[in-house]
C-alpha cells in the first residue's frame, strides 16, 4: 500500500490548546490539541516524537487513524472538532484554518474529509511531531 510520511509542526502552546500545522505530501491541515499536561491520558497533547498512525474504525468517529506507541496512552485519534478542551480527550482535531482570535480550528469536517481522501488507500503512515517557532500569524 501507499506509504505516506506526515509532519506535524507545532507553533503554539496556549493555555487552552496546542496548535500546529500537519503536512502530508503537498496537503496542509491545521491541528488543535489539548494543552501540554505531561502526557496525561485524556487531558494532554502527545509528546513530540515519531509515531506510526494506523487506520482505525472508531465507534464514535468512524473511519480514521490512531497514533500508535504513545507512551501510557491509547486511542489517540484524528477527528472532527473545533475546541480542544471541549471536543477532544487527548486526540488531534483537524481544521482548515486556525479560528480567528481563538485557540481552535475551523472547518473541521471539511478538513477531516479531505484528510481521509488524501489517505484513501493508506493503511498506516509515519508522523513526526516537532516544535516549530516562530509562526507567521499574519496570514
Amino acid at each position: 500500500n501507499i506509504y505516506m510520511d506526515a509532519v506535524l509542526e507545532r507553533f503554539a502552546y496556549h493555555p487552552e490548546a496546542t496548535l500546529g500545522k500537519l503536512t502530508i505530501g503537498d496537503h496542509e491541515f491545521m491541528v488543535a490539541e489539548r494543552p501540554w499536561r505531561n502526557n496525561q491520558p485524556y487531558v494532554s497533547c502527545v509528546p513530540t516524537g515519531e509515531y506510526i498512525c494506523e487506520r482505525y474504525q472508531s465507534p464514535k468517529f468512524g473511519d480514521t487513524f490512531q497514533l500508535m506507541s504513545v507512551p501510557d496512552r491509547t486511542y489517540i485519534l484524528f477527528h472532527v472538532g473545533n475546541y480542544p478542551e471541549k471536543d477532544s480527550h487527548g486526540c488531534l482535531l483537524l481544521g482548515e484554518k486556525i479560528m480567528a482570535g481563538k485557540p481552535a480550528v475551523s472547518s473541521s469536517r471539511v478538513a477531516v474529509n479531505r484528510f481521509m481522501k488524501v489517505l484513501t488507500d493508506v493503511q498506516s503512515f509515519s508522523l513526526k511531531i516537532k516544535d516549530s517557532f516562530p509562526y507567521d500569524w499574519s496570514e
